[in-house]
């Protein structure tokens, strides 16, 4: 009960006024700032998204199916719970329904949050992106960290598409075009990565004019590109695999 109290009580105090009534960020900070009970509600209901994206990002869908057939994918393999592991250890199709879970996850969250912002904080709903951004970055979190895992996970990258499908499903698609043509290109797959990695920041501060979603996701997106640092030291030294090489493999 106190719970749900909780809830009644935050909406109420969002609904007094409208965040949508400030004039971008700073004055968004500064109305907060001035109402103690307005920046509690806000708070907590960034922090209830943060928990619910971590949450769902913890789901390991290669993981279990591992485990399954007897073996931990993060001590087999390229040693991470991630689609591309799970391809390597199990088949290309298990890879291929892995990678189509760990975005799933990623847009599942971010759209759940985003709609239940929508309907019970109505004044919220200017920063129904930040909060969308919030929710899938822990969610990229929790799936490179979940803590039932020892905080050993993916490398994240699927799951950080399937943030950009929940928060934008256009930009989705611009991303989509940009991996497959960068990827095919360069005859590294990695390489469509980064350009994800680098694309979205820029997308939120050009397009949605945010330049704390900006900073939190060009943040997580560094972290995202150390985790592949082996990658790139592997195409600087003629090691990564090439798409060409791959295709060839499967001819002969």
């Amino acid at each position: 009960m106190k719970f749900y109290s909780l809830l009644f009580q935050l909406s109420k105090i969002s609904a007094k006024t409208s965040l949508s009534e400030t004039t971008g960020e700073s004055g968004m900070i500064s109305a907060l700032m001035s109402d103690p009970k307005k920046l509690f509600s806000v708070l907590a209901i960034y922090a209830a998204a943060a928990i619910i994206g971590y949450l769902a990002g913890g789901f390991s869908l290669s993981y279990i199916l591992a485990r399954r057939r007897g073996f931990d994918i993060r001590k087999t393999g390229t040693k991470n719970a991630g689609a591309s592991n799970a391809a390597v250890t199990m088949g290309w199709k298990i890879g291929v329904l892995v990678g189509a879970c760990d975005i799933f996850k990623g847009f599942a969250a971010v759209l759940a949050v985003r709609l239940i912002c929508r309907s019970a904080f109505p004044a919220l709903a200017s920063e129904l992106s930040v909060i969308g951004v919030v929710t899938g970055i822990f969610c990229v979190i929790g799936h490179m960290h979940p803590m039932y895992l020892r905080f050993r996970g993916g490398k994240g990258f699927a799951t950080y598409l399937g943030m950009i499908l929940g928060i934008d499903w256009k930009f989705f698609l611009i991303v989509g075009v940009l991996i497959i043509l960068v990827s095919l290109l360069s005859d590294y797959i990695v390489m469509g990565t980064m350009v994800t990695m680098v694309s979205f920041p820029v997308y939120n501060i050009l397009w949605k004019k945010s330049a704390v979603a900006a900073i939190v996701t060009a943040t997580l997106s560094l972290y995202i590109i150390y985790r592949h640092r082996k990658n790139l030291d592997d195409i600087l030294h003629g090691r990564e695999r090439r798409i060409s090489g791959l295709y060839k493999k499967k001819k002969e």
